[in-house]
């Protein structure tokens, strides 16, 4: 909770001394500089290192060295080309530590659901609800396996999200 606070507030300060420009966002800001991004990265980063309780336990279960991560992800930061790039990589930095307690929220984002509900079984992505007025239109059914969407199989599309969100364990992220 702490740390969620910490980078929102960070995030709101640096949205809250934007200059306005018509053409950036609903919120009419302009886009963040890399030293911005990086300030609030550096400020994320800091704040897992210093009030994550299960740090050193994550990175001896995982085997994984955090430094090295954040490095990788800095580099991504410095390399970004949007705000959008920017907030994807802040979704990679909170998935990293393969807990579903941790998350991060951007305040000038909007939220998007899909009008169905899969879960994974036996290895497949089985439909699990669906709102009604989408099955009309669509003809997707619970229990219709899901194979793939815009092109893309259904198991790809899982791991792409899954490098964004986790939820602590490889089964419950495919669900």
């Amino acid at each position: 909770m702490r740390l969620c606070m910490y980078f929102i507030l960070s995030t709101l300060l640096t949205l809250s001394c934007s200059k306005v420009d018509q053409e950036t966002s609903q919120l009419h800001l302009r886009p963040l500089t890399v030293e911005d991004k990086l300030v609030d990265f550096d400020v994320a980063v800091n704040q897992f290192k210093n009030y994550y309780a299960p740090y050193q336990y994550k990175e001896q279960r995982f085997g994984v060295s955090f430094e090295e991560t954040f490095a990788a992800l800095r580099q991504e930061v410095i390399d970004s080309q949007s705000d959008q790039e920017f907030y994807d990589i802040l979704g990679k930095l909170v998935a990293t530590f393969n807990d579903g307690h941790v998350s991060i929220t951007i305040p000038n984002m909007g939220s998007y659901a899909l009008p169905f509900v899969v879960d994974h079984f036996n290895g497949n992505y089985v439909v699990a609800s669906v709102e009604d007025i989408f099955s009309q239109e669509t003809g997707l059914m619970v229990g219709d396996r899901l194979v793939s969407m815009d092109g893309r199989d259904a198991e790809s599309i899982v791991n792409d999200l899954m490098r964004y969100q986790s939820l602590g364990y490889e089964r419950s992220s495919r669900r």
